[in-house]
């Protein structure tokens, strides 16, 4: 068990450092959902609220979200700066997955070599690396809060699980509405529990009503608004029709397979294939529901593609071990037992080939995501060069890098709640950014008072185009900046 306790803790060193050594790769984040995780740890840690009200997303909207993960981060922004927090912080959280994953595995398998290995295949999945290696996301303390949870839940008739149960819940609940996935998986294990014609433990019972009623209760609360302004629409977040497949986008069995790894989701979909027709282990019916609820809402999309396959990646890990063990005991029965070092060897080689190189390919290419030196020079100029009430277009992707950078208002961003008029802004700004006709695009910038249009490579890839052809008109569009990134000066207006 001690030598255990050594290896598991290298895992984690390992895991740990090839995050950061990744991350560390560029000094920006990828994603806008990291500055916006940044500009609500700065307000919290200057005022002690998040930011509610915000004058600059939409040039002035309400915001809605679950605030734990944001205090979080303010908190250890009174230690060192914001961007060091960000490169940080996230990492060893989801490193942690590492530590969790051994402990329910050794909980529902008893073996430690399975553990440890099942450990190590936590640490490297590669869709986990791709959202969260470069990214500050509140998933990143989402799914320790998950695993956590699950082991309590698995322990919950000891003394002390039954609390720590409550309070990951409400931490959970307080980090993501996604929390919605694991109440899923209960009542799929309560179901697989029912089926196997187990006896209902009560506290089991108990647990999982009181955990759908009080997550229940407060989505809506913090979610009523919502709920009232956008109806069903809530669930896929008021995303605009014009980008919505690229949230919500179709999944293939290969796609799976990289992303997740072709040994967890092998061995995981051949324990699942076990338990369900051959053996009735109690102890693996919550994870084959966690598997089940991932999986149908992936199916229903009613999840981003990116959470669910983290969801996936995470269950079938916690599968793996139950496999590994009965692999390794059947090798030892048969006139091959000297040669389970061998297979252990080609094991560690295949995890190494489909999941660690993967995981590191993704990790670089999130990295090359970030923003670049160009870009963020740019968000400079304008945050020194404009009036603070300026309103600067963008594609929706980069809205929420001008208000948290550059501090001036945007037009829109990938925050759609609480917002009517979202699906139109995004097709006017579509229009704005492709049209060839300066009338049209002055009627844009007219209707929401536009300052500047920045113009950056992203907007060139995602609006496939390599210039906007009105800014010629020198009389009504200035060259305000030209260093990679393009920031045009709007002169002119039609009322």
């Amino acid at each position: 068990m001690r030598h255990g306790r050594y290896i598991i803790t290298a895992i984690f060193i390992l895991t740990l450092a090839a995050r950061l050594i990744i991350s560390f790769q560029t000094p920006f984040f990828t994603g806008d959902e990291s500055y916006f995780s940044i500009r609500q740890a700065e307000h919290i840690s200057q005022n002690a609220l998040p930011i509610y009200d915000d004058e600059l997303s939409y040039s002035g909207r309400e915001n809605i979200f679950m605030p734990l993960f944001y205090y979080l981060l303010a908190f250890f922004n009174l230690f060192m700066p914001i961007g060091l927090v960000g490169k940080i912080i996230p990492n060893i959280l989801v490193s942690l997955n590492v530590i969790l994953v051994y402990v329910i595995a050794m909980h529902i398998s008893n073996d430690e070599g399975a553990s440890l290995f099942s450990a190590f295949v936590a640490g490297f999945i590669p869709v986990f690396f791709r959202e969260t290696v470069n990214t500050i996301s509140p998933y990143t303390i989402f799914f320790p809060l998950m695993l956590f949870m699950i082991y309590c839940f698995l322990r919950l008739e000891q003394h002390p699980f039954a609390h720590l149960f409550l309070a990951s819940l409400f931490l959970m609940t307080l980090t993501s509405p996604a929390v919605i996935i694991v109440l899923l998986a209960l009542i799929f294990y309560m179901g697989l529990v029912q089926l196997e014609n187990l006896k209902q433990n009560k506290r089991e019972v108990e647990m999982t009503l009181f955990s759908i009623l009080f997550v229940v209760w407060i989505l809506f609360i913090v979610y009523k608004k919502a709920f009232l302004m956008h109806g069903p629409d809530v669930i896929w977040q008021n995303i605009p029709a014009g980008i919505l497949d690229r949230y919500f986008i179709d999944i293939t069995i290969l796609g799976a397979i990289y992303q997740i790894g072709s040994l967890p989701l092998s061995y995981g979909i051949y324990s699942i294939y076990d338990h369900l027709f051959r053996k009735k282990e109690r102890k693996y019916y919550l994870i084959i529901g966690l598997v089940f609820s991932s999986a149908l809402l992936l199916w229903l999309k009613l999840i981003e593609i990116q959470l669910g396959l983290m969801c996936l990646g995470i269950a079938v890990t916690l599968l793996f071990p139950k496999f590994y063990k009965y692999t390794f005991q059947y090798i030892k029965k048969t006139r091959f037992a000297k040669l389970r070092f061998a297979y252990f060897a080609v094991l560690l080689a295949a995890f190494l080939a489909t999941s660690v190189v993967p995981s590191v390919i993704y990790g670089l290419r999130a990295t090359d995501d970030a923003i670049t030196p160009d870009e963020y020079g740019a968000m400079i100029w304008l945050r020194k060069n404009t009036d603070q009430d300026a309103v600067v277009m963008s594609p929706m992707r980069e809205g929420m890098i001008i208000t948290t950078i550059a501090e001036r208002r945007n037009i829109a961003d990938s925050n759609f709640m609480l917002l009517d008029d979202a699906e139109k802004r995004f097709n006017d700004i579509k229009d704005a950014y492709t049209t060839g006709f300066e009338i049209k695009a002055l009627e844009v910038f007219d209707k929401y008072d536009v300052d500047y249009i920045y113009f950056s490579d992203y907007s060139k890839d995602y609006f496939e185009t390599s210039n906007l052809e009105y800014t010629s008109h020198e009389e009504c569009f200035e060259e305000a900046y030209n260093q990679g990134a393009m920031i045009y000066k709007v002169m002119c207006e039609l009322r």
